[in-house]
């Protein structure tokens, strides 16, 4: 099997958070921001395959631009695997950026940038013979996408071994020890955002616990858009019309799926997971199952995911009120069709929590039960008024088929929590984008700091995450390089509180004097250390000058040599200690593809 990473490049940052919009970024921050992670991709995993955005950047789609599938993927980066198309990217290149007249010279013009196979079905490459023939395509080029496809069959033995041994299949799925890890990863993910001192629940202290809210208990809202459920309930719902007024494309999608529209349900109805869906542990089960028998737990939908209009809130109220504490699992609904409200094609002015979710918390906060509100969800939410309101406020983004189970070892502190951010959270819509690298000056406004009517800073900032234990850092402490060697930096962390548990240590840098704007701050490594009450262990990040490289006014990728602070901390707001170094020697250049990354021990 060859994975591909998607979708190169800057598909995220479009104008107006719309998708397939157009992407307005600098050929220096399209390098040092948007590429590193795909070139991390490749030279430490060995990707073997890219799938290409549907957006253009800076006028060039993405498709067809051998500036950005040939000159950057492949000669900066050092991609050598095949690229293949989003669906129905080639026809778009005449359909809707109108770089292309029609299907032939799409083709001619994706062929050449680097775009190997077209996907969901040949719409354009059926050209190709008649492009050759005609001397509008060399054969040499055709020769290059064909080589790079038989050299990965050759490399997975597809020749030798065609055809899935189905026997074989079934007996490595769905394994106790791959619901075992499902359950682990599922509660690693757990970020605790706020915490009062409710969290971890006391189960021989609880008699009534009200489980609330739309994410409760619906299995089909643990995973995301491009999960098998979110796909094919487009098949078991009917919904092709749903997705797309193009006739061609919803013609194509339904021969590509080999689906035969007589034998589908009517559109509309619950959900149907299809016939490979395997059991998933909602929040509710997994609540059930670790507090057992002696502790009564009622659930009450409060209200819909989406819809304001149908809303339980009363009934929710009752609940919280005659329970010991109350838990809403709120968030919004992974997919592709319209009822869905997270997910590609549906794209938001806001990031409220979806139909009357905001309202649910505050009436069951305003009972005066202590209340724990779960947030899961595929997407970034402003969750100012759902922090207020709530004793404890846990994010457990998309956990998957044991997510209940990992969620609810971690509420009654079975598994210390240890989830960490890896967004920022903003406090309004209008601070994006806001995250943890601004360069310099990205961070405020001037002259005072904030907002006229709100604060600069991010509700919770890249790396947040509390735990139910407490750790305590020592000095950092560092070994200079140069430009041209690494940099150790070093510190001791200790376990200080009463329970065993995970700290995320993450490293930080900050380019004190440079001939570019620079971050102010800008994650370079991170580790998780396991440690038991009173255990310490130390830390060591070895920094690769290539690490620090950046593109200079010429766009170069250089090391400069100066001064460069080095920080340590449980987020990137939460900095427990930090040295300046200086790194001396010439500057000194390097390629996109020699970054390499910071190592721990």
């Amino acid at each position: 099997m060859v994975c591909a990473a998607k979708h190169f490049l800057g598909y995220g940052a479009s104008i107006g958070g719309r998708n397939q919009a157009p992407v307005h970024v600098g050929p220096r921050e399209l390098r040092e921001v948007y590429a590193v992670p795909f070139g991390a991709a490749i030279r430490e995993a060995g990707m073997a395959g890219v799938m290409n955005s549907y957006a253009s950047v800076d006028g060039l789609p993405c498709a067809g631009s051998p500036a950005i599938l040939t000159e950057l993927l492949r000669d900066e980066l050092g991609f050598r695997g095949a690229v293949v198309a989003d669906y129905f990217a080639v026809s778009q290149l005449f359909q809707n950026h109108r770089t292309a007249a029609d299907a032939a010279q799409a083709a001619a013009q994706a062929l050449s940038a680097g775009l190997d196979v077209e996907l969901p079905s040949l719409d354009c490459y059926q050209e190709l013979p008649g492009l050759v023939g005609s001397g509008r395509l060399a054969e040499d080029v055709i020769d290059g996408a064909v080589a790079r496809v038989l050299a990965q069959k050759f490399q997975l033995g597809q020749f030798e071994r065609p055809y899935v041994d189905a026997a074989r299949a079934a007996a490595c799925f769905e394994t106790d020890d791959q619901r075992t890890l499902a359950r682990r990863a599922a509660a690693k993910g757990v970020c605790v955002l706020t915490n009062d001192g409710v969290l971890p629940l006391d189960r021989g202290a609880l008699r009534k616990v009200a489980v609330i809210g739309p994410h409760a208990d619906d299995r089909r809202l643990l995973q995301g858009d491009y999960h098998y459920p979110a796909h094919h309930e487009i098949i078991y719902r009917n919904a092709w019309a749903e997705i797309s007024a193009d006739a061609g494309q919803t013609e194509a999608l339904i021969e590509t799926a080999h689906v035969d529209l007589d034998q589908l349900p009517t559109a509309g109805g619950a959900f149907q997971a299809g016939p490979h869906y395997t059991v998933h542990v909602t929040p509710l089960a997994g609540i059930r199952s670790v507090l057992g028998d002696d502790v009564s737990v009622k659930f009450v939908r409060g209200c819909h995911d989406s819809d304001p209009a149908d809303q339980e809130i009363e009934d929710a109220v009752r609940l919280a009120r005659d329970a010991d504490v109350a838990i809403v699992f709120v968030g919004a609904k992974s997919g592709l069709l319209p009822d869905c409200t997270s997910g590609e094609m549906r794209d938001a002015v806001s990031l409220d929590l979806p139909g009357a979710q905001t309202a649910l918390v505050a009436a069951v906060s305003a009972t005066g039960t202590p209340t724990i509100v779960v947030v899961v969800s595929g997407r970034v939410h402003t969750l100012s008024a759902v922090a207020d309101a709530a004793n404890a406020l846990v994010w457990s983004p998309l956990p998957g088929e044991e997510g209940g189970n990992g969620i609810a070892d971690v509420l009654v502190g079975g598994v210390n929590p240890s989830g960490r951010l890896p967004v920022t959270l903003p406090r309004h819509v209008g601070q994006l984008p806001l995250h943890h690298d601004m360069r310099a000056r990205g961070d405020r406004t001037e002259f005072y700091g904030d907002y006229l009517d709100c604060s600069s800073t991010p509700l919770f900032p890249f790396g947040h995450g509390l735990s139910y234990t407490s750790f305590e850092y020592g000095e950092l402490r560092t070994t200079a390089g140069s430009t041209a060697t690494e940099t150790s930096v070093a510190v001791e962390v200790r376990n200080v509180g009463e329970r065993a548990g995970e700290e995320v240590v993450q490293l930080y840098c900050r380019d004190d004097v440079a001939s570019v704007a620079r971050p102010s701050r800008e994650l370079i490594g991170f580790t998780r250390v396991d440690l038991a009450p009173g255990e310490s262990t130390t830390v060591v990040f070895t920094v690769p000058a290539s690490r620090l490289a950046f593109y200079d006014p010429a766009m170069r990728r250089v090391t400069e040599p100066g001064t460069f602070t080095f920080s340590i901390g449980a987020s990137s707001a939460d900095i427990r200690t930090e040295a300046t170094v200086e790194l001396t020697g010439e500057t000194v250049l390097h390629s996109l593809a020699d970054r390499e990354m910071t190592s721990v021990r």
